[in-house]
């Protein structure tokens, strides 16, 4: 008899464990299913920029008077992305819309260049057959920087086509050049006596060849800090071609924190219209 009643409570229990099991995943008329949580949200992409670079401050060449600003550039960044969700969704939908669930953490790999040219026009006595002509120039002064750099940030996600990111972006400078150039903006002169003469930069070594500009410098930058620090807010949207591949468009602002150069308050800001292609791994 005990035998018997050991081997109807085996049946019973083998019976009632796997409909336990199956309605921790699964809802039924009589008993609802529990949530389950999904996988974080894993995002590689590759980003693409260009935009334009704004001088702050003045740029110094190794001319004592001449001092440069509001200059303007050409530029681009290239980079790598990973993005990870914080907290995972579940598939309930009192859950799915958590607010810790919209953040995300990531970071951003990139090679960019912050260069930038500025320009002024000046008036000079220029002495011309025992004469001293006013004689108009410009003076051209062109940076070109490359870098690379690492930028950690933090991703909120309000709705699915909407992101918003901030990120501290640390880089370090592998390249730096300054060009200081002068050039005659006045060709021809009219001297006191009425003779026309001609105005133009004497050719070492060739006498006979004429030119109007010539390069003051062309040299390294001194002084630079090589390593730089930045506030990157960032706005931007996702365009969905799949559950796992996107196209996420965006602007952003590059904030420095420090002078580009110690010996002058020169530095750099930078906006970006960026195109994003972003692949979800996660299951």
């Amino acid at each position: 008899m005990k035998t018997i009643k050991y081997l109807f409570v085996r049946c019973i229990f083998y019976l009632l464990l796997p409909a336990n099991l199956l309605c921790n995943i699964f809802s039924n008329p009589i008993v609802p299913g529990t949530s389950k949580a999904k996988e974080k949200d894993n995002i590689f992409g590759i980003l693409l920029g260009f935009g334009q670079n704004i001088q702050e401050g003045i740029s110094l060449v190794n001319c004592k008077d001449c001092q440069f600003e509001n200059g303007l550039g050409f530029g681009y960044t290239f980079g790598f992305t990973y993005e990870r969700q914080i907290i995972k969704d579940t598939e309930t939908e009192e859950n799915n819309n958590t607010f810790l669930s919209n953040f995300f953490y990531g970071g951003l790999l990139h090679l960019s260049n912050r260069n930038f040219s500025s320009s002024y026009r000046e008036l000079n006595d220029v002495e011309l057959l025992d004469y001293y002509i006013p004689t108009l120039y410009k003076q051209l002064n062109e940076i070109n920087i490359m870098n690379v750099g690492l930028m950690p940030y933090l991703c909120y996600k309000p709705i699915k086509f909407l992101f918003i990111r901030f990120g501290i972006d640390g880089s370090l400078i592998f390249n730096m050049n300054t060009k200081h150039t002068m050039e005659l903006l006045d060709r021809k002169k009219t001297l006191p006596d009425g003779e026309v003469i001609d105005i133009f930069f004497p050719v070492k070594n060739n006498p006979n060849r004429k030119t109007y500009s010539i390069v003051l410098q062309d040299s390294t930058i001194e002084n630079i800090n090589r390593f730089q620090i930045g506030l990157v807010p960032m706005l931007g949207g996702n365009i969905y071609f799949n559950e796992r591949f996107m196209c996420s468009p965006s602007i952003s602002y590059y904030i420095p924190m420090q002078k580009l150069v110690t010996s002058s308050n020169l530095s750099v800001s930078i906006w970006r219209i960026n195109v994003e292609f972003r692949y979800n791994i996660a299951t």
